[in-house]
């Protein structure tokens, strides 16, 4: 699967491989409560997350290089069938749209910044591969309330989500020795169906749910125009709970689990 010509190489060619699959699901930030008919509403979180021993199923003939010191080169495939593990740190700032235009569905529109780190241990070291400059986040999305809050059920809501995140990885450092520069493109591309719950109680309003998603990244090379690419299917529980401290205005907070690891935090404003 990977041409080696020194160890350092293998563990340079070993970093460029894992990278390509770092992911992560995208947030609710809301209740399964429909919004009114004709409104808007706008919010802004921030996200902090971590994935441990996390697998990615990678597939495909694609090539990667990476330039060593010396003027060396590692050359790394991506063999089918095969499954590699990392683990990962992440943060991000999103402002969401949500637009309800009649008594159908409701429409969302996500942008926002973020930042990802990958740590692949090697025998007593660990490596670390990260962007320098924040990442664009950007997504759309369409929900569906299958029931409403009522005095004696719970709201319901199905959403299909799609989001593209794309970083600028600069930074590979190996264990405790000086970093080194990488000019790689990093794009995660994310389709998403969640279903979830929730019922109110007085100003608060918790929900709950599960999401699907299957996530599609590629890494590529800037140096030597090669790319690989790599791909997961996934799912992740989440609850999370709305607080209203005025007419419109609301904070929330959410948490899942699983194939992820994240917190979010953020305020909602409706119009």
């Amino acid at each position: 699967m990977t041409k080696l010509m020194t160890p350092s190489m293998r563990l340079a060619a070993t970093v460029v491989f894992l990278s390509v699959v770092t992911a992560r699901a995208s947030e609710q930030m809301r209740s399964a409560d429909s919004m009114e008919t004709g409104s808007w509403a706008v919010s802004f979180s921030g996200s902090q997350g971590r994935h441990e021993g996390l697998q990615f199923h990678v597939g495909g003939t694609d090539l990667i290089q990476i330039p060593l010191s010396g003027g060396a080169t590692a050359q790394v495939f991506s063999a089918a069938d095969t499954d590699v593990e990392f683990d990962g740190k992440l943060r991000t700032e999103v402002l969401k749209l949500n637009w309800r235009p009649g008594t159908g569905l409701s429409y969302s529109l996500r942008l926002g910044t973020g930042d990802y780190e990958l740590a692949i241990p090697s025998g007593s070291v660990t490596n670390r591969l990260r962007n320098e400059t924040p990442g664009l986040i950007w997504g759309l999305g369409v929900s569906w309330n299958l029931t409403p809050d009522t005095p004696v059920t719970p709201a319901v809501m199905l959403a299909v989500d799609y989001t593209r995140a794309d970083y600028k990885l600069s930074r590979f450092q190996s264990g405790s020795a000086e970093a080194a520069s990488v000019r790689q493109d990093f794009s995660l591309q994310e389709m998403q169906v969640a279903l979830s719950a929730s019922k109110k109680w007085k100003k608060w309003d918790p929900y709950g749910g599960v999401r699907f998603f299957r996530q599609t990244a590629c890494v590529y090379d800037r140096e030597t125009a090669d790319r690989v690419y790599g791909r997961r299917d996934g799912y992740a529980p989440y609850a999370g709970c709305a607080y209203r401290f005025f007419e419109r205005e609301e904070l929330l907070v959410e948490v899942s689990g699983v194939d992820e690891t994240l917190i979010t935090l953020g305020v909602n404003i409706g119009f």
